[in-house]
């Protein structure tokens, strides 16, 4: 799996070139066992539907495992940040520590 710092380029599919072969492939399928073409091809679509769904599953998956990881940079900088200003909470206690850490005063 990629990171998003290290994607590799996605392969592009090209398939109408695939459409003389697939269809022989299909008939031989029906001719094989006694069905219509039109049932095989059906049973195709169904086929696709069911890789379809398990790809979303997976990219959810995937996309689950990103936003932890950014959860975790988050509560890496909260740290950081509690640290370097010396607060343990947000609010406007901590902004007022912040901004007066800074060297910010209200003119």
């Amino acid at each position: 799996m990629g990171t998003l710092t290290n994607q590799p380029e996605r392969k592009q599919m090209h398939t109408r070139d695939q459409v003389p072969d697939r269809l022989q492939y299909y008939m031989r399928i029906a001719k094989e066992n006694q069905v219509s073409l039109s049932d095989v091809l059906k049973v195709k679509e169904l086929l696709e539907l069911e890789r379809r769904n398990n790809l979303y599953v997976a990219n959810g998956d995937i996309h689950d495992e990103q936003l932890a990881g950014f959860g975790k940079l988050f509560e890496k900088f909260i740290d950081t940040f509690e640290y370097a200003f010396g607060v343990s909470e947000f609010g406007q206690n901590s902004l007022e520590k912040i901004a007066e850490t800074l060297g910010y005063t209200e003119e």
